[in-house]
């Protein structure tokens, strides 16, 4: 198994949204950059975060964005900004040779 650096205050947190986008939590989404800026980290959201959809745009956008933040070579985490039920959708589109290439922290999110 391949353990990538632990993030550190300064590093670069990549959020995506690969199931849905958080448009109707924006003040709770909002909320938690807070609490990652407070503790010195920076953010970097793809376009699909902060859509009002139950599915965050259509599945190869999803995946191409998830991909993108594991290309970018600032990028140290990627963060799921919300869960949901159309994460599988994505899945071919999600650039598996360029998450080897680039090992980073995924973190998911759950909000049932």
């Amino acid at each position: 198994m391949i353990y990538p650096a632990f993030p550190k205050p300064g590093d670069l947190i990549g959020i995506c949204a690969p199931s849905q986008g958080v448009g109707h939590k924006l003040e709770s989404f909002d909320c938690s950059l807070d609490i990652l800026h407070q503790r010195g980290f920076r953010t970097k959201e793809t376009a699909s975060v902060r859509l009002n959809d139950a599915r965050g745009g259509d599945a190869k956008t999803r995946g191409d964005e998830l991909a993108s933040l594991f290309s970018d070579i600032d990028v140290t985490m990627v963060m799921a900004a919300a869960g949901g039920d159309f994460l599988d959708e994505m899945l071919p589109y999600a650039g598996w040779d360029v998450l080897g290439k680039n090992p980073k922290w995924l973190m998911g999110f759950s909000d049932q």
